[in-house]
């Protein structure tokens, strides 16, 4: 743990474990693990009254997954989604807890492998999990229905089965719905492969 360590100072750092930044005025600024002097894991950063001001996953640096932006009575500013290279592709903005504007997609990912051999498949879709929305999932397989399930604060589902068809083709829709309302956003991704 660094104490006293100005924001000056922060670039001339290399650090292992917990990591504190403070201001001149001995206040909280910024707090989370570094790895070789990287950010990785839960890093927040602070509003000068102490409440998180932002809430940031990073891996070797660079930020993955959920990022949470907050006023500092706590209310939600921003959410957005970055994939595993840092890129970010799913930003939604709010106002009085609601979102009030989106960009990017509520399915950032969709993986397929299909194992020819034994007629089967896996694909893993990638989920954003903005606050104050309980999610769903509904996904089709060749325009047949294979789940429909309410999910929690897990960020991908697998779907593993099998296959006959020359071709395979998913469509998935998320739900979005506002909690204690019935306000729904709806997000769509495709997959489809060709048997060789």
């Amino acid at each position: 743990m660094l104490i006293g360590c100005s924001i000056e100072d922060e670039e001339d750092i290399v650090a292992n474990g917990f990591f504190e930044v403070f201001n001149k005025d001995s206040v909280l600024l910024e707090s989370g693990y570094m790895r070789n002097g990287k950010k990785d894991s839960i890093f927040l950063h602070y509003h000068l009254n102490g409440q998180i001001k932002s809430y940031t996953q990073y891996d070797n640096g660079i930020p993955v997954f959920s990022r949470y932006d907050l006023k500092e009575n706590g209310d939600f500013i921003r959410y957005c989604y970055y994939d595993n290279t840092g890129k970010r592709v799913y930003v939604c903005r709010y106002e009085n807890e609601e979102i009030v504007q989106e960009d990017g997609r509520g399915i950032p990912q969709v993986e397929l492998h299909n194992f020819y051999k034994l007629d089967t498949f896996k694909i893993l879709f990638t989920l954003v999990t903005p606050p104050n929305y309980s999610r769903s999932l509904e996904v089709r397989y060749n325009d047949s229905l294979v789940v429909k399930k309410k999910l929690g604060n897990e960020s991908s589902y697998t779907l593993f089965g099998e296959h006959k068809d020359k071709e395979i083709k998913f469509k998935a829709k998320l739900y979005l719905t506002k909690e204690n309302t019935d306000d729904t956003l709806v997000h769509f991704a495709y997959a489809n492969i060709e048997a060789i």
